[in-house]
């Protein structure tokens, strides 16, 4: 059974306390980092659209320049013992010359966080400054975020591992 808002409806009144539910479910420390980092997005790109799903497996922030998933440009993921910075549209000619992405897609890589300092670093944000310039569609100029529900997975593996 669905418990989210239908994908029509942005800013739906109740999607941040429905966001600090979905984070609560995690380890205090990668809540805490989880947390940060999306802070840490928003300040950087104020203009984001945030897509969540609260998958399975993971609860995943999406940020992205338009409503469609697949102009996301990064996204944050919360597993129980990190958190995962993917970088969504990392084609062929995307240079990452430090090697600090890991991951064999052809598409997406991603940085893995157990505390926000990577994101501090020269080399993160070259790549942040890249993904950016390489996008399908810029985050615009000006104008308000939103954060909108996308989807909420009836059955989610435990998101504590003492559970």
């Amino acid at each position: 059974m669905r418990r989210d808002p239908p994908a029509s409806i942005p800013n739906y009144p109740n999607a941040e306390a429905q966001l600090a539910s979905f984070i609560a479910k995690y380890p205090p420390a990668i809540a805490a980092l989880g947390t940060e980092v999306r802070l840490r997005f928003r300040r950087r790109y104020p203009t984001a659209i945030e897509l969540v799903y609260d998958n399975y497996d993971a609860l995943v922030l999406a940020l992205s320049p338009t409503e469609r998933p697949s102009d996301a440009i990064f996204s944050i993921v919360f597993h129980p013992l990190e958190i995962q910075v993917c970088f969504l549209q990392v084609k062929k000619g995307f240079y990452d010359p430090e090697h600090r992405l890991q991951g064999r897609g052809r598409i997406a890589k991603h940085l893995t966080l157990t505390n926000s300092a990577p994101l501090d670093e020269p080399a993160v944000d070259a790549l942040m400054r890249q993904a950016i310039r390489r996008a399908k569609a810029p985050f615009a100029t000006d104008g308000l975020p939103r954060l909108i529900i996308r989807y909420v997975a009836a059955l989610q593996r435990p998101r504590r591992l003492d559970q």
